[in-house]
This record gives structure tokens, sequence and C-alpha cells, in this order.
């Protein structure tokens, strides 16, 4: 069949949903801070880019880590750092720390939630009762659950 669209751009991104451009513009009003924000999106796209040969998680971890060292207040760097650490198969807590530091600077962060949520259901990483809690926030905040995490793991109420 046909690739599904994308905005693209290099690296392409899926146009809505989760780690998309409507998740990246979102993220980008975060910070004043104009380097931050480019550094932002160059490591949002190494991320998330839907042509999964393009992914380049280290070097999205640095552009990341620049971003954070110029904005430390960047929620949204903190989210997209946090997946990027995950998929280098770095120490998961490391990544659920980055996930909670952007949870803390935007509590309305659903996207942030919703990893929590999907890092918490993880067997033998777990904390199935955290995870419910940042599940059920991330619904209130309307993000789509695009994994499946209420019919895995949170459909009990």
């Amino acid at each position: 069949g046909d690739p599904a669209p994308t905005d693209g751009n290099p690296p392409p991104l899926r146009p809505q949903g989760l780690r998309s451009v409507q998740e990246l513009e979102k993220g980008k009003v975060m910070t004043e801070n104009a380097e931050a924000r480019a550094g932002f999106e160059s490591g949002f796209r190494k991320t998330f880019t839907s042509d999964p040969q393009k992914r380049d998680y280290a070097g999205a971890n640095q552009d990341l880590d620049r971003a954070l060292t110029l904005d430390p207040n960047f929620a949204a760097a903190y989210r997209t750092r946090g997946y990027a650490k995950f998929n280098l198969g770095v120490n998961v807590q490391d990544a659920v720390s980055d996930y909670l530091k952007a949870v803390e600077l935007r509590p309305d962060y659903g996207e942030a939630h919703y990893a929590l949520a999907f890092m918490y259901a993880m067997p033998g990483q777990g904390d199935p009762a955290k995870g419910a809690v940042h599940f059920k926030r991330a619904m209130e905040l309307g993000v789509p659950d695009e994994r499946e995490l209420k019919e895995k793991f949170y459909s009990n109420p």
C-alpha cells in the first residue's frame, strides 16, 4: 500500500497523533528560547521520524541535552529525551525520570502522562497503580490511545 502521509520534511513526521507534527508544534511553544526550540525540533525529528531508517536516538539525545542546557524548564524536551533514552537501551529509570520532570513542569502535558502510563505498564519494571493514574490523566487531556494501553493494561476501572 501507499506509505502513511508525512509532513515531507527530513526526517519526516506523521501529521497527527503521538510522535507527529501536531505534537512537535505543541512542544515548540513550551520555550521562548529559539536555540532550544531548534535543538528540540531536531531531536524530536530524529526520535519520532516516520522513517525508521532515519531514527537517530544518540543524535537526538545530544540535541535534547543542548536544548535543556539552554532552557532547563522545557517540558517537551524532557518528554522527547525520555523516549530517545529508552530506545537507546539506557536505564529505564532515566527515561521515567525525564517523563516525570516533563509532567512536573507541565501537569497538563498529556503525551508525557501517556509515556509514563506505558513505562509503568512494562512487565518487571512497572507500577500499574501509578500507570493507571497517568493513563487516566492522559485520556482526560485527549491523548489518543495509539498503543492500546487501555485494552492491554488499564481496562479495569
